[in-house]
């Protein structure tokens, strides 16, 4: 399920405003000679009484493939799936809704997601992976397989 948050601006300061929404303070070392914005998920511009909305969607993502080397700067990855995937949750009355489940299928020494997508089997704040009975970690590392998750 993506996660929806709304962030409502009222400008009542007379003026003509520009809001910006940064992800995080940036960090700066050395000299900088221009303004630095990488950070910035979104900006608005109102008129004196009017609103700035933001809105943010929050989807999570398991990504496999290949990589070619550790996970880090300037390693070459092969992106082979990405799948949409919902986290398990605990309700208040203490059940639980299992979050998404998804099959690695390996085809030609490349990892795949399976096109049949298995029932939700996850534990809270979680979903799973499942391979075939036979892969191994070892099997994983050595062919430099990878799996992730993305927000």
């Amino acid at each position: 399920m993506v996660t929806q948050y709304s962030i409502n601006i009222q400008n009542n300061s007379g003026n003509d405003q520009n809001y910006v929404l940064f992800s995080k303070a940036p960090i700066v070392t050395g000299t900088v000679q221009s303004k630095i914005w990488s950070n910035v998920l979104d900006s608005a511009q109102t008129q004196d009484t009017q609103n700035a909305t933001f809105e943010i969607y929050r989807q999570y993502y398991a990504v496999c493939g290949t990589s070619h080397g550790s996970i880090e700067d300037g390693v070459k990855v092969t992106v082979r799936g990405t799948k949409p995937v919902n986290l398990g949750v605990m309700q208040d009355d203490g059940s639980t809704t299992p979050g998404t489940t998804l099959k690695i299928i390996v085809n030609k020494d490349s990892p795949y997601f399976d096109v049949n997508t298995p029932t939700p089997n996850s534990y809270p704040n979680a979903f799973e992976i499942d391979t075939q009975i036979d892969f191994t970690a070892a099997e994983a590392r050595q062919s430099e397989f990878l799996s992730i998750y993305n927000v």
